[in-house]
């Protein structure tokens, strides 16, 4: 885990998986949690692609990419659509995942401490 001063430059520790929130057809937010964790009325977004040092995710082709990129488009709630001052999509992060990284922040800096 990366840890900076600023929040945008660290890592958040773990395996992880997100999640797409719908409601009435359109995405509301994501959630970012642990590997392990499920999120309900979500969705997740990740499929996995190697297993074993293996490709096991069989690319789809370009037009089956566009069609998907236009669907997901079409969910977008039309505030997220503008060029300017579109407010910025929420994403948030489980309380497990927060969890997790204030236990190992807070081992960081008494470790720090002690050293």
């Amino acid at each position: 885990m990366k840890l900076s001063e600023e929040v945008v430059k660290s890592t958040l520790p773990g395996k992880k998986r997100v999640w797409r929130i719908f409601e009435n057809g359109n995405f509301i937010k994501d959630i970012i949690s642990l590997d392990e964790e499920v999120v309900d009325n979500a969705r997740p977004l990740l499929e996995q692609a190697v297993k074993s040092g293996k490709i096991i995710y069989v690319s789809p082709s370009l037009e089956k990419i566009r069609q998907k990129a236009a669907e997901n488009f079409s969910h977008l709630p039309d505030k997220y659509k503008k060029l300017d001052g579109a407010p910025v999509y929420p994403v948030e992060f489980s309380i497990k995942l927060k969890a997790l990284r204030e236990r190992i922040v807070e081992k960081i800096k008494r470790e720090e401490i002690n050293a």
